[in-house]
Formats: C-alpha cells, sequence, structure tokens
C-alpha cells in the first residue's frame, strides 16, 4: 500500500510566493500614486480655505494693526517663488500686495507641490492678487473685475489641480 504524502511542493510554494509578491508590488506601487494625490488635493484645499478665508475677513471688518484696512483683505501668488503665497490686508486701497507693511501671513505649500501657473481672463500672468472689498466684498484680480485660475503641480507626478476665482467671488 502507498502512503499519501499531504503538502505542498517546493515549485506550488515559490508560484504562491511570486503571486503574493506581484500583488504586493502592484498595490505599494498605487498606494504611492494615491498618496500623492491625496497631497496635490489637500494643498487645494488648504489654498481654497485661505481665499475664503480673505474673503471673510473682508466681510468681517476685521482689523488689521489697529484698523480695518480700507482696501479689505487678499492673497498674493507670484510665479518667481512657487512654493509660498502670501495673504495681506489691501491698507493702501490700491488692490495689490505691497509687501511686508501689508503682510498678514506668508503660506508655504506643501513639499513637492508649487504654483505652476497663473491666469487671469485665461492668460498668463506673472502673479496673480485677489483682493476682496468690503462690504460686499467685491472680488478684484489683478485689480480689475476679473477672473484667475491658479494651477499647482506635483513634482513627482506631474498632475495638476486648477483653482478658479470668478468675477463674483466664487472658488471653484
Amino acid at each position: 500500500m502507498k502512503k499519501k504524502i499531504l503538502g505542498f511542493t517546493l515549485i506550488e510554494m515559490l508560484v504562491v510566493l511570486a503571486v503574493i509578491g506581484i500583488i504586493i508590488g502592484i498595490v505599494l506601487v498605487n498606494y504611492q500614486k494615491g498618496k500623492k494625490q491625496y497631497e496635490l488635493q489637500m494643498a487645494k484645499q488648504r489654498i481654497i480655505s485661505e481665499i475664503r478665508r480673505a474673503q471673510n475677513m473682508s466681510l468681517g471688518a476685521v482689523e488689521f494693526k489697529g484698523e480695518v484696512p480700507k482696501g479689505g483683505f487678499g492673497i498674493s501668488f507670484d510665479k518667481t517663488t512657487p512654493s509660498y503665497y502670501y495673504v495681506f490686508a489691501d491698507k493702501d486701497e490700491e488692490k495689490d500686495y505691497d509687501g511686508t507693511s501689508e503682510l498678514v501671513k506668508e503660506v508655504y505649500l506643501p513639499s513637492k507641490i508649487e504654483v505652476s501657473s497663473l491666469s487671469e481672463n485665461g492668460g498668463d500672468v506673472l502673479y496673480l492678487d485677489i483682493v476682496f472689498l468690503p462690504p460686499d466684498p467685491k472680488t478684484y484680480v489683478n485689480a480689475g473685475e476679473n477672473e484667475g485660475v491658479i494651477t499647482i503641480k506635483h513634482e513627482d507626478t506631474g498632475n495638476t489641480l486648477d483653482i478658479k476665482i470668478t468675477k463674483g467671488g466664487v472658488i471653484e
């Protein structure tokens, strides 16, 4: 009588381990891609939050250095400094960022995320200043009643996301 041997052969074990290894590799690659897309989405949400914050500070007549800025509050992007942007108080009512005397806050984007392009009414621009003039708040993009688009990019993947500000102050 032959004795039955139960178990797996070495080849069967190697095949199973190879399949498991391939599955783990696929999962890890997709996890990294998903993580980078999540980082980009979170950076977009943070920018939108800061734009809304400037809008709310204009509506709420928030004081800056002891007085309510007559020109409201805004946010400034510059392509020459793609890793950060400014929240500012428009004290001189010129509807643009004039430097440190108006600086409320400097906001850094997460690592590997940068502003890749700025546009006003469909044309590329070097800088984009978005100002909310109280009490409405009326929205100005580069001192005019324009629409603006901020495009951010993840350096590793090249993926981009757009943030659009309409003439009416709607952020999309």
